[in-house]
């Protein structure tokens, strides 16, 4: 007979889920999905920054037909994302959705006919023609900034200094780069300070 689990033998490491349900990354982090995402899959999705799904890509919370929940982020991201109604329905039924109506509900970025991996490497190389302390501050406001009752909270915020990551792009030398390659018409040479 094994022995009985214990609280530790379910511990999820700091970073959350897969690593990275609740992990903070100055770097944008992007979701292909060939397949199916159910459950901490579909966690890991709602946690990334972007997603990329093939055509073929199922998506789903089916835990409460398990008699347990979607505990990693799920219950807190999905309805963020599409509303409290919608996400009621997917996690206390466990219904599936298509990459279709992933995309229309906002919870992928794209949907490709073939490989969403090659898609998601394409994506990111075109981020990375970007600055990268431009990605960081983005990626800080962005997300901080949801926190705050509406858009003027979170301007407010950020005038007072509450993003670090855009008050060292502000004072970058890439921000400085960045416009002179602007006037220049060439390519900027991106130094990361």
């Amino acid at each position: 007979m094994a022995d009985a689990k214990t609280e530790e033998d379910y511990a999820v490491p700091p970073s959350g889920y897969g690593g990275m349900t609740r992990r903070q990354s100055r770097k944008p982090i992007i979701a292909a999905v060939n397949g199916f995402a159910f459950g901490g899959g579909f966690e890991m999705v709602l946690a990334a920054d972007l997603a990329i799904a093939s055509e073929h890509a199922k998506f789903g919370l089916p835990e409460a037909l398990l008699g347990t929940a979607a505990v990693a982020g799920g219950l807190h991201r999905l309805p963020r994302m599409i509303g409290q109604k919608q996400a009621l329905q997917m996690q206390l039924t466990g219904q599936a959705i298509s990459a279709q109506q992933a995309l229309a509900w906002g919870l992928i970025n794209d949907v490709v006919a073939s490989d969403a991996v090659s898609a998601a490497v394409t994506l990111a190389k075109d981020i990375l023609r970007a600055g990268p302390m431009a990605v960081s501050a983005i990626l800080e406001a962005t997300k901080e900034g949801m926190r705050y009752a509406d858009e003027y909270a979170a301007m407010d915020a950020q005038a007072e200094g509450a993003f670090p990551a855009v008050n060292r792009m502000l004072v970058s030398d890439d921000i400085r780069e960045g416009l002179q390659a602007f006037l220049e018409k060439r390519k900027p040479v991106w130094r990361n300070k």
